[in-house]
């Protein structure tokens, strides 16, 4: 999403501020190198309606494609939550087992690991279901590891675990989520092997960091460069 922005702010600045619909199949053409021809021939998408308004004479500005990303995404999420909310759950929540089975579905652990997980959360009782905006919360989180990974990494040279405060810190200056104590108590008791109230780097960042090899389509991805900031905040 953030090059996403970065691509529409370089565009905008060379044209204006905004983009009409003549300049949008313009650069469909451009990167497509496939001959649009005339806007007016098109079909009138729901995109196009979105966009330009059924009169054709609307522009996207940065303000509307980060409004249209935001809504793609949750709406995305929505359904991802939903596939997991039975029957028995009340609306817009989903029990804490759904909730860890749509964490783990993004990590490569092996099957014996996974059930082991799905197993714990089936004992857990402090919390009965899990509302979409925690649901929402931890999957940004998530969506940011990699800038997490960095902010925590200093506790893994010094070989000292997680505290939940620290936990909670790095994920609001990561991700921009305040997670709140019911997630973070969760995410402790599913993941904490060892029982010892704390989480260490193996107990859950190397799990969560498979995620993003999995799902990356670019290898060998450089660290940000805010890496040095990003320790600083959370040390």
């Amino acid at each position: 999403m953030i090059l996403q922005l970065k691509a529409f702010r370089c565009l905008i600045s060379i044209l204006n501020g905004y983009i009409s619909l003549n300049e949008y199949y313009s650069l469909c053409k451009m990167f497509t190198k496939n001959d649009e021809g005339d806007p007016k021939k098109h079909l009138k998408t729901t995109l196009r309606v979105l966009l330009f308004n059924h009169d054709d004479s609307g522009t996207i500005t940065l303000e509307k494609f980060q409004q249209l990303l935001h809504d793609v995404q949750i709406n995305c999420l929505k359904a991802e939550f939903n596939k997991f909310r039975q029957s028995s759950n009340k609306r817009d929540m989903i029990s804490v087992q759904g909730f860890m089975r749509a964490v783990l579905r993004r990590t490569k652990v092996s099957q014996i690991q996974r059930a082991r997980f799905i197993d714990k959360s089936e004992v857990y009782k402090t919390l009965d279901a899990i509302t979409f905006d925690q649901f929402r919360s931890v999957i940004v989180l998530l969506n940011n590891f990699s800038d997490f990974e960095v902010a925590v990494r200093m506790y893994q040279i010094a070989k000292k675990p997680l505290a939940r405060d620290v936990f909670k810190r790095a994920a609001l200056i990561c991700s921009g989520e305040k997670l709140d104590d019911e997630i973070v108590d969760i995410l402790f008791y599913i993941f904490d092997e060892a029982g010892d109230g704390h989480l260490s780097h193996s107990e859950f960042v190397n799990i969560m960091k498979e995620m993003e090899t999995k799902c990356c389509i670019t290898k060998n991805r450089q660290p940000p460069t805010h890496n040095r900031t990003i320790l600083q905040k959370v040390c």
